[in-house]
């Protein structure tokens, strides 16, 4: 595989066989404070074929370490021992020379390849992401700025159901709908939005109301990540996806409106059948206010500051989980009126005894 010096690092001065440069961009756990952002490295090279090297570097879109040692008649084991000292300083990053990305989808995203240059080949990164396969139910206010960062981003293959029409009260915060989509179907106008912003992925959407009785006909196999926008969906998708090793994210509520997300992956974290169940409660709840309020009414708070935050946190750990970026949170919880934050990583402990996911810890 070919490398260079990163697309970020800034030639400050090149006299003789002498280089400053600068950085500052640095990979997830670097110890540097918000104070230090800025590293300057000095490299003195030993040679003149060193130099010449360390120029194709830095000027051409990378080089293997075999071209390098025809550019510059040293031996391999030359050649590897300058690109060590280089790798060091971490100041070279990957090219991949069969990526199946066009231009004008690296011309689109390269200010996020510029980012995942830290920790792999940048284009590589970028094509889980094309292959990954998310399921979303709910596209209104979390689904939906949801949907806008995952097109944004270039997640490849999305699939989305939601049974409502458009509502004047949704434009408070639902982001993909306009005055004149009121009384559309939002899978509809949600479609026809998200297309308009980024026509090179693949998008399909259902005017469905999503039950315990047809939900496993509504997720592939395949599927990357299925979301949950609607408690309680993710129940009723519990078991399947569990059998099918799907990881599910889900809002995890809030104090005011929805800050929370919770992750479940098959195989590492418990289930949402391990955690308390509060369906009852819930349902208590909603025959009780709306024996007063009618019907229609619906007993949550909506603000959108607060939802675009959960569907954020939403998109990040999708990123994480498709991408093997990072490690997923298994909960976080975010007070957006005091910044309190509250990771609670035993939120879906393992139960040995679960009837659903139990037997994978036996």
């Amino acid at each position: 595989m070919r490398k260079r010096i990163r697309e970020h690092v800034i030639i400050l001065k090149h006299e003789g066989f002498d280089w400053e440069m600068m950085r500052s961009l640095f990979p997830p756990g670097d110890p540097r404070s918000l104070n230090d952002q800025f590293q300057v490295v000095t490299i003195t090279c030993k040679s003149k074929q060193e130099d010449l090297m360390l120029y194709n570097l830095v000027y051409t879109n990378g080089k293997s370490e075999n071209e390098l040692a025809s550019i510059s008649g040293l031996n391999t084991d030359e050649v590897n021992n300058f690109i060590t000292k280089l790798d060091k300083f971490d100041l070279l990053e990957k090219v991949d020379e069969n990526t199946h990305l066009s231009a004008s989808e690296i011309d689109r995203y390269n200010r996020q390849l510029r980012l995942f240059s830290l920790i792999a080949a940048p284009t590589e990164i970028q094509e889980k992401m094309k292959q990954a396969k998310i399921v979303i139910v709910g596209l209104g206010g979390i689904g939906g700025w949801l949907l806008y960062n995952l097109a944004s981003v270039g997640i490849g293959n999305i699939i989305g159901y939601d049974h409502d029409n458009v509502e004047l009260s949704n434009l408070n915060r639902q982001i993909l709908f306009s005055e004149s989509d009121i009384g559309k179907p939002k899978a509809e106008a949600a479609r026809e939005r998200i297309l308009s912003y980024n026509s090179t992925i693949n998008f399909e959407t259902q005017v469905l109301e999503i039950t315990e009785n047809n939900i496993e006909s509504c997720i592939p196999s395949d599927t990357s990540a299925f979301v949950s926008t609607v408690y309680p969906i993710e129940h009723y998708a519990n078991k399947y996806c569990v059998q099918n090793g799907i990881p599910t994210l889900a809002q995890g509520g809030g104090k005011y409106s929805p800050t929370g997300v919770t992750v479940m992956i098959p195989g590492r974290t418990g289930c949402f059948d391990c955690a308390k169940d509060f369906r009852a409660e819930w349902k208590q709840l909603f025959t009780l206010v709306r024996a007063r309020h009618g019907n229609n009414y619906a007993p949550t708070t909506t603000f959108s500051p607060f939802i675009s935050l959960c569907s954020n946190i939403m998109a990040i750990e999708i990123f994480k989980l498709v991408t093997g970026f990072s490690e997923p949170m298994n909960r976080i919880f975010i007070d957006p009126i005091t910044w309190e934050i509250d990771i609670n990583k035993n939120y879906l402990e393992r139960r040995t005894d679960c009837e659903t996911c139990g037997k994978y810890w036996r």
